[in-house]
């Protein structure tokens, strides 16, 4: 008696859990994304770059643009900004 009342209650919170995943997937992501796509490096940038890699082939060229405070994003108006 006690191991069916144990796979019933099993049963009702799978049941449960795949409930609430259900909804929870089904809100999905109701708004837009607060970033937006950015080149990690501009035209004279990547230049720079690809020439810093051919005069220093045994260095390990890093880029600075990757850092955290330029990353730009998007106000709740809309207009872009940075982070930072």
């Amino acid at each position: 008696m006690k191991s069916l009342l144990f796979v019933v209650g099993l049963a009702m919170l799978v049941a449960a859990a795949l409930a609430f995943l259900r909804k929870k997937v089904a809100a999905g992501d109701s708004g837009p994304w607060p970033f937006h796509a950015r080149k990690p490096l501009s035209v004279p940038e990547q230049i720079l770059y690809f020439r810093l890699l051919e005069a220093l082939p045994e260095h390990i060229v890093l880029c600075h643009e990757f850092s955290e405070s330029t990353r730009a994003t998007t106000s709740r108006r809309g207009t872009t900004g940075s982070t930072g």
